[in-house]
């Protein structure tokens, strides 16, 4: 096997160089390296989120199903590190996680002493993997036991009055992530309590630009993480008056 292995790798050097060769070889590793890191997180908080799913192999029940993006989890050191930049009592927040997938940062939130914690998930698989994931998970870990999963499509979640961290992996395209700023928006008219909005591979940050009630606090192009599959950027927006 390794010498097989040896094989492919010199005649990959010959055929492509070693810049190339470097740039697979790196690729390799930090898959590896990403294997290892999620296996080992689920396997300690008795969960399953590992691994990326596509839209197609999912059961959706919304006209928005085009527009949602496919499954693939937060690195959870990349979640901490996000955690760590908001200066709040987490006492005071709720955290509401759109997109959630099987759950991941809604196990992780739970690490934290939130008022309240909401998973929004449109796959009905999804949401089903999500709550399972909720109750097997390891209760010693947990400082906020006030969890709910709803399956629905996230332009239709009413945004709470309460003070609230909004979390998004890129979930969605331009159009639902417009249409869940102005639901913030007319919600923060209503009641103008701290929304706090953190924003994970940021790609449609253009349309944030739209909107007057919402600031930068703190933003960066890549997070270096082994446990991702890619190097993502992030910003974090706080609602003003």
């Amino acid at each position: 096997m390794i010498d097989g292995t040896l094989n492919k790798l010199l005649r990959h050097l010959r055929e492509n160089g070693f810049k190339n060769t470097a740039i697979v070889i790196f690729k390799n590793i930090r898959f590896l390296i990403r294997h290892l890191l999620e296996t080992r997180f689920d396997r300690k908080f008795r969960i399953d989120t590992a691994g990326s799913i596509a839209l197609e192999d999912l059961v959706i029940d919304s006209h928005n199903k085009s527009r949602g993006v496919y499954y693939e989890p937060t690195p959870p050191s990349v979640f901490r590190y996000l955690l760590s930049r908001l200066n709040i009592d987490h006492r005071e927040f709720e955290f509401i996680d759109f997109g959630c997938g099987k759950g991941r940062v809604v196990v992780l939130a739970t690490l934290y002493p939130f008022k309240k914690i909401t998973g929004i998930e449109f796959s009905s698989d999804l949401a089903k993997a999500a709550r399972r994931n909720i109750v097997t998970s390891d209760v010693r870990f947990r400082q906020c036991a006030n969890v709910e999963i709803l399956c629905m499509d996230a332009s239709q979640f009413s945004i709470p009055n309460s003070k609230a961290v909004l979390y998004f992996y890129n979930p969605f395209d331009a159009v639902i992530m417009e249409t869940i700023l102005l639901n913030i928006e007319m919600s923060f008219r209503r009641s103008p309590t701290e929304k706090i909005i953190i924003y994970y591979n940021p790609q449609n940050e253009v349309v944030f630009r739209k909107f007057s009630f919402l600031k930068k606090i703190a933003s960066a192009k890549h997070v270096l993480d082994f446990s991702s599959p890619r190097l993502s950027g992030f910003s974090i927006y706080k609602t003003i008056n």
